[in-house]
């Protein structure tokens, strides 16, 4: 995973090689990995914070694997007329190459081996896994992410997503819902944020911090069978904290 700031521009979060002179993020291993580890944060509250504060950065560097996003001569296939509304994205996005930090480019015209692009199309595809995942909230630093998304075997689940607060201070934003009366659950803290909302909630992140909401009918009911807290017979949580025994 990528650290740092690239010529000018932040690149953390991304994937790939970090030693590649000096690093090379690709497009498919970043898109994928979004769809991996998003989910993780439903069975493991503990990681929501890493996973919400990860994917901010993901979500904002990505943007460089796309033609036009990166000054003139930052990409090695600028001369590539056969994608004109700049959907496919580079294979992957260089620390330095060609003399220019970063640069985005691929293997094949880079390194002469045949194609005549180095945008790819089986690294774009992937994508969908990011589009798939990342919603706005009212602010544009704190996203929606949703957990079900990439969860392809998971058992029966209420709407769940994380959010994270990346500001040195508290933050309010809206978030989005549907049109049914819901009551909003955020497991790391394991309270119930809003009752009986619909369309939208104006919710509160302390700074540096994540939450994952949970979006369950209106009135559901709060039971706990060992670690795992359930709401409406459905797991909300699957590793809460043993209750502290009484003296």
């Amino acid at each position: 995973m990528t650290v740092g700031n690239w010529g000018g521009y932040d690149c953390d979060g991304l994937l790939g090689s970090i030693d590649n002179r000096c690093g090379y993020a690709f497009a498919m291993n970043t898109f994928a990995q979004a769809g991996a580890l998003v989910p993780l944060a439903r069975y493991e509250p503990r990681y929501a914070r890493a996973i919400g504060k990860w994917m901010l950065n993901l979500a904002n560097a990505a943007r460089l694997f796309y033609p036009g996003a990166l000054p003139p001569g930052h990409e090695t296939s600028g001369f590539w007329k056969g994608d004109p509304r700049q959907v496919i994205a580079y294979e992957g996005l260089r620390y330095e190459w060609i003399g220019k930090s970063p640069c985005a480019t691929g293997d094949p015209v880079a390194l002469k081996w045949g194609p005549k692009t180095d945008l790819g199309l089986y690294g774009s595809s992937y994508v969908g896994i990011l589009g798939a995942i990342v919603g706005r909230t009212s602010d544009p630093r704190i996203l929606q992410l949703d957990c079900l998304a990439t969860d392809f075997f998971r058992s029966k689940a209420w709407p769940t997503f994380l959010c994270y607060n990346p500001y040195a201070e508290p933050r309010s934003f809206d978030f989005a819902l549907g049109a049914t009366a819901s009551d909003i659950y955020d497991v790391v803290t394991g309270e119930f944020v809003a009752r009986d909302v619909r369309d939208k909630s104006r919710l509160t992140l302390p700074p540096d911090s994540a939450a994952l909401y949970v979006v369950a009918p209106a009135g559901s009911v709060l039971t706990r069978n060992a670690r795992r807290i359930l709401l409406d017979d459905v797991v909300v949580n699957w590793a809460a904290p043993r209750p502290t025994p009484k003296p």
